[in-house]
C-alpha cells in the first residue's frame, strides 16, 4: 500500500477568490504551520496512534515514507503547493524541502500536554530500522 497524494482544489470560487476545504476529518486536535529553508529536513519519525495530514502551502518537498508494520520499501513522494497527504500510524515520515517551503500539519493527537511527543518515535537511520 502506498500513500495517496490529493491535489486540493477550491470548493468555491468567485471574483473575491477561492474557498478551499482542506480537511473534513472531525478528529483533528492539532493544527500547525511549519516553514522550511531550502534543503532542510524535518520529522524523521513515526506515530503509533496519530494520523497526520500534511498540506503544502508553498514550495516543493520530498516526503520519505515507509510502512513499518509491513516493512515495505522506502518511498519518496514529491509534494508541491496544494498537495495533501495522510500519513497513518506506523508510517515513518521525513520531510525534505527542495525549495523554501511552508506546510500545515493536522494531527489526531493534541500537541499540548505531551500528547504529540508521547506518540512521536524518532528514527535516525530508516534504512536499517525494523520494529
Amino acid at each position: 500500500m502506498t500513500l495517496e497524494v490529493k491535489k486540493v482544489l477550491p470548493a468555491f470560487t468567485d471574483e473575491r477568490g477561492d474557498i478551499v476545504d482542506v480537511i473534513t476529518d472531525k478528529t483533528i486536535t492539532h493544527v500547525g504551520r511549519i516553514t522550511f529553508t531550502s534543503g532542510s529536513v524535518r520529522a524523521s519519525h513515526y506515530h503509533k496512534k496519530s494520523n497526520q495530514y500534511n498540506y503544502v502551502l508553498s514550495g516543493k518537498i520530498e516526503l520519505t515514507v515507509k510502512n513499518l508494520k509491513d516493512n515495505t520499501p522506502i518511498e519518496i513522494i514529491p509534494l508541491e503547493s496544494n498537495d495533501l497527504i495522510l500519513v497513518p500510524p506506523f508510517w515513518y515520515h521525513s520531510l525534505k524541502s527542495i525549495s523554501n517551503a511552508e506546510l500545515m500539519i493536522f494531527t489526531t493527537s493534541p500537541r499540548n500536554d505531551g500528547g504529540y511527543e508521547d506518540d512521536t518515535f524518532r528514527i535516525s537511520d530508516i534504512k536499517n530500522f525494523t520494529l
